[in-house]
């Protein structure tokens, strides 16, 4: 193939077969690219020997397929494996729980209809009275607004498909905005599709690690969470403690002169009425001592909506104070206006900033239509009626029933909550409860008093009227929970819970009032006595004190 022509002279000749010549040719560039590389192979031989086996070193690289590297179970022997698959115990899906959820699954209330005034109970015979349902001025059973909700369901259908900011917003979203800001006489308000995300949402909106908040240790867990998510300095005070908080304000006002600290944004965040108790706060005396300190305020009135303040606005209508005294003013749909979802009412400024900022308004897909409709119905029914009829109606029976359980439950149990409050609290008499105080309590004592107040509700239910003991999720007495900067304060303590409405008569509240002292009575007779001694003694010869 090759032949010498000369000492510096090398010359090659290819020989290429006709037909694979002509076969060449049917392709296309094919034979040009031929002609360069047998060219190129002339003049330098060796820039194609690099370049061709660069070429196949692509190409393998490429093609190759990579081996199965072995796990590290094929490189142990046999034995060892065997072993690690027997001593493997998987972790569960769920953690174990606690002695207290036991109790709480234990004891679930499932109904079987409607939550109107009377309803069934499975596993109870009858109808039951209903004491737990936190529709205040009993709404939601008023005809004019079911009938507007199933008018808004025909019309706009059941969802609103995406979040508000979104193609979620939908007129009756709008009109419900306007309706809560002109009851509320504000710029503005806005409307959250969940009441537990309006306070966890609004809180963080306006608040981070570099700003100061200041709470009730008697919150309930949505203004909690809210709390942690703001990831801000948490400080508490005792619960409804106007002198513990003025200290704390102090405090932090002398710290500033100390340390020449320039004012971050600050809030006391509390519960115009408080679901965890039942009392009411002072909030004349909160708005004077923020304005006194130069804070902000957070005030969550849901469960004070249509009960307190001439108009049913809460309890900072019931205290003179105005609702533009309170920057953010957040409420519950779910209660009084019986439907779904919560609000905030403000400024202009308040209300916009939380349009893009409130992880539970951005995020979440908006309210469906015909529950805003519902409430937008609701406020309507509120406004005509609530002031001449509906408000002084709740107001008398609260009172009616928290008088009565206190004269009837005398050195038994006897509620702890604001006389007027129709959101009651009811605590054991002090020598059958297992602690004093709320910051003594342990998981196992919690749990103790925890199930003489279920075996109440339990008997309660059979005879016909439906009460509740509030729960809580109550952590392992070696768990430390922190809530922002600052240790999760002590539960609040274990209660049963009534509800009273408008709906309810004096007879009706007077017989859950004998009824609830008869079954209390028979309960701590038998955890005192015990359930044999507690049948052969009489009530007089007890440890119940005589009423």
């Amino acid at each position: 193939m090759a032949a010498a022509k000369g000492a510096d002279e090398f010359t090659v000749e290819i020989h290429i077969p006709q037909f694979v010549t002509n076969a060449l040719d049917r392709v296309p560039f094919l034979t040009t690219y031929l002609k360069w590389w047998i060219e190129l192979w002339r003049e330098n031989p060796v820039h194609l020997l690099v370049e061709t086996a660069l070429i196949v070193l692509i190409l393998y690289i490429l093609l190759k397929r990579p081996s199965k590297k072995k796990s590290k179970l094929e490189t142990l022997p046999p034995a060892m494996v065997q072993d690690l698959l027997n001593d493997f115990k998987p972790e569960p899906l769920c953690p174990e729980l606690n002695p207290a959820a036991k109790q709480v699954l234990d004891d679930i209330v499932v109904l079987e209809e409607k939550a109107a005034k009377y309803t069934k109970v499975r596993g109870v015979d009858g109808k039951v009275l209903n004491c737990v349902t936190l529709d205040f001025l009993g709404l939601g059973q008023r005809k004019e607004i079911t009938d507007a909700a199933n008018a808004a369901l025909d019309k706009y259908g059941c969802g609103s498909c995406g979040p508000r900011g979104f193609y979620g917003s939908i007129d009756v979203h709008v009109y419900l905005e306007q309706d809560l800001a002109k009851f509320f006489g504000t710029e503005e308000a806005i409307v959250y599709s969940d009441a537990s995300s309006t306070a966890s949402s609004a809180i963080p909106a306006f608040s981070n690690r570099a700003d100061l908040l200041v709470v009730d240790d008697g919150c309930n867990e949505s203004i909690m969470t809210g709390v942690n998510l703001s990831r801000s300095r948490v400080l508490f005070f005792k619960h409804n403690d106007m002198e513990d908080l003025a200290r704390l304000l102090e405090k932090v006002a002398d710290e500033d002169k100390r340390l020449k600290r320039s004012p971050q944004r600050r809030f006391i965040i509390t519960e115009g009425l408080y679901r965890n108790f039942g009392d009411i706060a002072p909030v004349d005396e909160i708005v004077r001592l923020k304005h006194k300190y130069k804070w902000r305020l957070f005030l969550d009135e849901s469960h004070a909506l249509g009960v307190f303040g001439a108009n049913g606005r809460g309890v900072h209508e019931h205290f003179g104070v105005e609702a533009k005294d309170i920057e953010l003013l957040i409420a519950s749909l779910s209660t009084t206006l019986s439907s779904v979802g919560g609000f905030c009412v403000g400024t202009r400024e308040v209300v916009e900033h939380q349009r893009l900022s409130g992880a539970g308004y951005c995020f979440s897909a908006s309210s469906p239509p015909f529950v805003s409709t519902a409430a937008s119905a609701a406020i309507k029914v509120l406004d005509e009626e609530g002031r001449s009829k509906l408000m002084p109606t709740i107001k008398r029976n609260a009172q009616f029933f928290n008088a009565k359980v206190y004269e009837l439950g005398a050195g038994l149990i006897s509620p702890t909550s604001n006389p007027a409050s129709a959101l009651v609290h009811l605590r054991l008499a002090p020598e059958y409860r297992v602690c004093k105080d709320r910051a003594d309590y342990t998981e196992a004592s919690r749990c103790k008093e925890d199930k003489a107040l279920r075996e109440i509700t339990r008997r309660m239910r059979d005879k016909g009227f439906l009460l509740t003991v509030a729960n809580y999720i109550v952590p392992s007495d070696d768990a430390k929970v922190k809530v922002g900067s600052s240790e999760m304060p002590p539960l609040p303590p274990p209660s049963i819970r009534a509800v009273i409405t408008a709906l309810h008569t004096e007879d009706e509240l007077t017989a859950v009032a004998q009824t609830l002292c008869d079954v209390t009575k028979q309960v701590v007779q038998e955890l005192t006595l015990g359930p044999d001694a507690a049948s052969a003694k009489s009530p007089s010869s007890s440890g119940v004190r005589k009423r």
